[in-house]
């Protein structure tokens, strides 16, 4: 096992306890994304494993009621499997009520279980998260046991161009690219204070997403990190999960949508959103430029620059690789030959009020929607 606090550079196995091996103190593994980077997959390979890394002697605790059909699946609850073992860890609501893991419980039995030595806990959004960790409770923890924090580094510029078009294609509400959290929160910060919380309370675990991608490397790596190389074979072979082809005429038109529609109205947006993303599949080829902007772009690079440094990682990622596509557009628009051919190619699909809906940003056809949105008019609820 590494120092507490020193940064790894490379998949190291943490399953050193497994068998024949007396070990102090137990392994708890907290996987914390970073979003878009693989996490769907690692989480429905975890589920579908779950009963092989019992009986190695890794805890994986999720609601076995509800994903009783497996991960990703269609009329889950929202969330990853363990989503609602967040507000045990951190200063977040509880977003899934009714699970049936008692969280509390789940941690003990693993600390009192002669045959478990690592409990795991995955979560894409932790690495966001970090100043709202519950830290009493975790140095508690940090006291019972070795806490290792695992997360795959993504090229900065790739990583939040996804996550960004993540919550233009999701309901969450978004007014522009300037405005986005995530995009603000890594210029300011960068890895190295996003990073920081884990660092003072265990080892700190970053391994590279571009280099793994594709071909199960991704999977392969985590199952050898879990110290189950043996499951690693298996868990490759799962399809990788969560692939999109975004449209930019497309991401404009849902950019203005948020505006006009109410917000966060997700049964609405997942009504309309799945009939347009098919009409626009045959309107216009996937994005070859980027969502984020140019001035957003040498933003994230200069901070990525200082990052390198500062996480003291001399084999970092370039992703030289990944940011091969120019920047996006300084002007998010669409225009009105497009919107009026997307609304032609969706009318007999969509009921009148979504439609209703979609043709309220009409208007904004040909103009920066980022601009416009302010005085755009809402869609009525009723």
């Amino acid at each position: 096992m590494a120092d507490a606090g020193e940064t790894m550079t490379a998949a190291a196995p943490l399953g050193s306890a497994a068998v024949g091996i007396t070990m102090p103190r137990k392994d708890m593994l907290f996987h914390i994304g970073l979003p878009k980077t693989g996490s769907t997959s690692i989480q429905a390979a975890l589920v579908t494993l779950g009963d092989g890394l019992t009986t190695r002697g890794i805890c994986f605790p999720y609601d076995r009621i509800a994903y009783a059909e497996g991960y990703p699946s269609t009329g889950l609850p929202t969330g990853a499997p363990q989503t609602d073992g967040l507000p045990h860890f951190f200063d977040v609501p509880q977003r899934r009520p009714g699970t049936s893991v008692d969280w509390e419980a789940a941690v003990e039995d693993f600390l009192s279980d002669d045959t478990a030595h690592m409990f795991v806990f995955s979560h894409e959004n932790m690495a966001l998260l970090g100043d709202r960790l519950k830290r009493d409770r975790m140095k508690i923890l940090s006291g019972r046991a070795n806490l290792h924090f695992l997360a795959y580094l993504r090229n900065p510029v790739a990583y939040l161009d996804s996550y960004c078009l993540q919550l233009v294609y999701g309901h969450e509400w978004i007014e522009a690219r300037a405005s986005t959290l995530q995009v603000r929160r890594y210029i300011q910060k960068g890895f190295t204070g996003m990073f920081a919380p884990y660092r003072a309370l265990g080892t700190l675990h970053l391994h590279d997403f571009d280099a793994l991608r594709g071909n199960g490397g991704l999977l392969a790596d985590f199952f050898e990190t879990l110290g189950v190389p043996e499951l690693a074979e298996r868990a490759a072979a799962l399809p990788e999960l969560n692939r999109r082809k975004p449209r930019a005429n497309l991401s404009a038109v849902l950019v203005a949508l948020k505006q006009v529609m109410p917000r966060n109205d997700a049964r609405r947006w997942f009504a309309l959103t799945p009939v347009l993303i098919r009409a626009a599949a045959d309107l216009e080829p996937p994005m070859a430029h980027r969502f984020l902007p140019a001035a957003t772009v040498e933003s994230i690079e200069a901070r990525w620059r200082e990052d390198r440094r500062n996480l003291a990682w001399s084999n970092a990622p370039s992703g030289e690789h990944t940011l091969q596509k120019p920047p996006g557009p300084d002007r998010l628009s669409f225009s009105r030959e497009y919107f009026d051919e997307l609304y032609r190619k969706v009318s007999s699909d969509l009921p009148g009020d979504l439609l209703a809906s979609l043709r309220t940003v009409e208007a904004m056809a040909g103009h920066d929607v980022e601009q416009g949105l302010k005085t755009a008019p809402k869609v009525s609820m009723e």
